[in-house]
């Protein structure tokens, strides 16, 4: 699963079938520490591989990961996401978030 919020930019997965916690991912190490801060503070420590298509990755309970994930879209209270992005990362993330919007345009019917 990707996840875009206006903190950060995530890609949760289950790295093999005997895995009893979810991998969550990330290419920018604050997203991780924003997520635990405000959503998932049992979050495992950080770890960083350089070599990997996401730099930075934790680890967390499936159940852990569906109350953070519930009390994420409990907090949306902005009519923009690229302007509460932009308030919260700046006009960078919000250009970068911008383009993926784009992008996933294209995927529209018709």
């Amino acid at each position: 699963m990707w996840l875009m919020t206006a903190f950060g930019f995530f890609s949760i997965i289950q790295k093999t079938p005997a895995d009893t916690l979810l991998t969550i991912r990330a290419p920018v190490k604050s997203d991780l520490e924003a997520l635990r801060e405000r959503y998932l503070p049992t979050l495992s420590d950080i770890a960083e591989d350089p070599e990997t298509e996401y730099k930075f990755r934790a680890k967390a309970s499936r159940e852990e990961v569906a109350q953070a994930l519930a009390r994420i879209a409990m907090d949306i209270d902005y009519t923009s996401f690229k302007d509460r992005t932009k308030e919260m990362r700046g006009s960078s993330a919000a250009r970068i978030y911008g383009g993926v919007w784009e992008v996933l345009w294209e995927l529209r019917d018709g």
